[in-house]
């Protein structure tokens, strides 16, 4: 039986400065925790924006104090963020997603499938699937998508939900949804997809974050780009969706 969850896909736009984008993802935070929301999901690297050349001299640590109002707005709107960054590890850096728990504590996903050119910059991440195991919920990044072992190892671990954090072209976007629907409907699991809401690193994102139910089915979907918050709950079986633009300032 799945459990009940309120969660949200935050299709940032990148401002190209890292305190701007800290700053437009505490309004999400905000935002979300207004709507009841519990689980917020960010873009690929949506801290800094896909800047791979500029990626390690924004890296950031999971020390790193540049992080603390993260922490604050999780802990103030009590939700779950789960925020895009080029993360640093042992001197080497990896495309990470950021797990900021309400209650201080922090937990990190790195991307284990790298899209060619990434290998100069980045390390992929260990093999197997992250699972936030007490929301029942597996991390994937971009290209993670794309090998059906990732979604499978994620079903294994029982999951209820396939969170993806992308960066998607309008070019690619019709195969990479239909890929994520098909795992929905294969796998019996929900599927949250946020992807930026503008241009980064030269790529023209294509917008249209959407959390599709456990058969396929869209819940919730941006309509095109820009600032948005893409919604979904599941209460006794049954999904209700709802989007919210936000403004940037």
């Amino acid at each position: 039986m799945k459990n009940d969850i309120r969660m949200a896909a935050a299709q940032t736009v990148d401002q190209c400065d890292f305190n701007a984008n800290l700053v437009q993802h505490g309004r999400f935070i905000e935002a979300a925790g207004r709507e009841g929301v519990k689980l917020l999901v960010f873009p690929e690297l949506s801290l800094t924006g896909y800047h791979r050349k500029q990626a390690s001299a924004h890296s950031v640590e999971m020390t790193s104090p540049r992080l603390d109002a993260l922490r604050r707005a999780s802990a103030s709107a009590d939700v779950v963020a789960v925020a895009g960054v080029p993360l640093m590890v042992d001197g080497r850096l990896f495309i990470a997603s950021l797990v900021i728990k309400p209650d201080g504590t922090m937990a990190s996903y790195c991307k284990q499938h790298l899209h060619p050119g990434e290998d100069l910059f980045f390390h992929p991440g260990a093999e197997g699937a992250a699972n936030l195991e007490t929301m029942g919920v597996a991390l994937a990044i971009c290209a993670d998508t794309n090998y059906p072992e990732h979604a499978a190892a994620a079903s294994a671990l029982g999951v209820d939900v396939y969170a993806a954090s992308c960066l998607i072209t309008n070019g690619g976007y019709d195969q990479d949804s239909a890929q994520l629907i098909a795992y929905a409907a294969k796998h019996a699991y929900a599927v949250l997809m946020a992807n930026h809401g503008g241009p980064t690193g030269g790529f023209e994102a294509a917008g249209r974050s959407a959390i599709w139910d456990e058969k396929g089915n869209c819940v919730s979907a941006a309509l095109g780009t820009g600032a948005q918050l893409v919604i979904a709950e599941r209460s006794s079986g049954q999904w209700t969706g709802r989007v919210m633009r936000l403004p940037l300032e």
